[in-house]
């Protein structure tokens, strides 16, 4: 599958590294507390927590296009969607161009 870029308007790279790095935080405690042991059960636990994150605005709205690609991707495609992948690309990009 293909790794499509985020909507980068502006310079909310610091904003979505922040976004990525809380994301994985969460899958790697919800493993940790036996919640996530198979890909389906991390990828509902991140599509719910995605969910839960937008609705109850945990993030600047500067960001919000990208949560919801992230969720729509992760309901139409299901568990072929590999949020975690995505979500892993994002930190990674962004956190290399904050460095440079």
């Amino acid at each position: 599958m293909k790794n499509r870029a985020m909507v980068t308007s502006g310079n909310k790279f610091p904003e979505l590294a922040h976004f990525s790095w809380c994301a994985q935080v969460a899958v790697k405690l919800a493993a940790q507390d036996g919640r996530v042991g198979t890909q389906v059960d991390q990828h509902l636990f991140l599509l719910s927590w995605l969910v839960t994150a937008h609705h109850e605005k945990r993030f600047p709205h500067s960001i919000e296009m990208d949560i919801l690609r992230l969720i729509v991707d992760g309901r139409r495609m299901g568990v072929k969607a590999n949020l975690i992948q995505q979500i892993e690309a994002i930190y990674s990009a962004k956190t290399r161009s904050l460095n440079e």
